[in-house]
């Protein structure tokens, strides 16, 4: 490991050097913005904020992670836009989840297309669009995400859905 003689040697450096950075500067990063270490997230591939929200953090190097504890989810999240939309509108799902905790769409005319639309704009805009911040979608650009939203959006949206519902209802 420390002269390395061979490619595969190199391969086993990277991937030492990416686990040491991502859990020195990781936990460092994520103890200063949510007060506790890496190791105590629910999802200790991603940072938390310490609103709600979730940060990417060295989402490459998380891959294979997600691959081996979620090989499903990690299958529909690989999903290119075509057959994804199409799972997504037969369902009337906002997204594909193996889980079954996918909130529901908006299933009317003007919210299936303004769904497909969304579908077709850059990931990194996808997030602005979502929750209103376009800091979200610089950093979506910037190849570190933010998910998730914070505990005002959450309600937001819950009272959105409750209209929705009220609507549908009284139809």
């Amino acid at each position: 490991m420390l002269k390395p003689q061979e490619l595969s040697d190199l391969h086993r450096q990277y991937i030492l050097r990416s686990a040491l950075f991502y859990a020195a500067a990781g936990d460092g990063l994520n103890y200063a913005m949510s007060g506790h270490h890496l190791w105590d997230n629910k999802d200790w591939t991603r940072l938390e904020v310490g609103d709600g929200r979730t940060l990417g953090f060295n989402k490459h190097g998380m891959e294979p992670v997600h691959w081996l504890t979620g090989p499903g989810q990690q299958v529909a999240n690989k999903l290119g836009y075509v057959p994804r939309e199409a799972i997504a509108q037969i369902t009337g799902k906002e997204y594909i989840s193996t889980s079954g905790k996918a909130p529901l769409m908006d299933t009317t005319l003007p919210g299936r297309l303004r769904h497909a639309a969304k579908g077709l704009a850059p990931i990194s805009a996808q997030a602005s669009m979502k929750t209103g911040s376009p800091a979200n979608a610089v950093m979506g650009t910037l190849g570190v995400p933010i998910y998730g939203m914070t505990a005002e959006q959450r309600r937001e949206e819950a009272r959105k859905r409750w209209e929705r519902k009220l609507m549908e209802a009284s139809k």
